[in-house]
């Protein structure tokens, strides 16, 4: 039988890899050529030299993080 202790112990832990889960899937749902402008500024911030990006902007954290 499960204590009422184990019964919140494997709850909270379900609840830990559910939030995970969604955190590494959630970047897939988000249109981040909306912030196109933003990265571009930050990047011509960092670098000192004229950044401009061209065509869509996609980030992915599964299977490798990746921004293209």
């Amino acid at each position: 039988m499960i204590t009422r202790r184990q019964g919140k112990l494997i709850a909270g832990g379900a609840a830990l890899v559910v939030l995970i889960g969604l955190l590494l899937v959630a970047p897939s749902f988000i249109d981040w050529t909306e912030y196109r402008a933003g990265f571009a500024q930050r990047l011509s911030a960092a670098t000192g030299r004229a950044v401009t990006i061209d065509g869509d902007v996609d980030f992915v954290l599964l299977p490798r993080p990746a921004l293209n």
